[in-house]
């Protein structure tokens, strides 16, 4: 919870924010008299947030640790599957930028191929502010 706050951190600032954690003890953290200064430094992370924690027992928490509910049987050593079926990226798409084609007309002077009038005529009223005609220059 701690990494994840480091990480997250910024999103949630400012946020009321609900914790869903199996681990009932962090509640019970900042009632305790004695700590050391590793969770004294945990108390200080998490006094940044606006935080509930709210426990979930080990049968309704859905999104637990596979590994943790694994059952193998005694004596076996099996390969676990740990590949999720959405795990692998079938296609990347870029998409260039608002401004690619108003730089390469300025630049080469030409359009890209397969493009309407309407479309070229929308480059070349979009790239005046950027020649020197565009500039008032006094």
């Amino acid at each position: 919870m701690v990494h994840s706050l480091n990480t997250f951190g910024h999103y949630i600032t400012g946020y009321q924010t609900l914790v869903h954690i199996y681990h009932a003890t962090i509640k019970y953290l900042m009632n305790k008299p004695y700590v050391n200064v590793r969770i004294t430094r945990w108390f200080l992370l998490l006094q940044h947030f606006d935080l509930t924690i709210i426990d979930k027992l080990g049968k309704e928490n859905v999104v637990a640790n596979f590994l943790s509910r694994l059952t193998l049987p005694a004596g076996k050593e099996e390969i676990i599957d740990d590949q999720l079926p959405d795990e692998h990226l079938f296609s990347i798409s870029v998409i260039s930028p608002w401004y690619a084609d108003i730089a390469n007309y300025l630049v080469v002077g030409r359009f890209p191929p397969n493009l309407s009038s309407k479309e070229k005529r929308n480059i070349v009223k979009k790239s005046v502010p950027f020649t020197s005609i565009g500039r008032n220059i006094f």
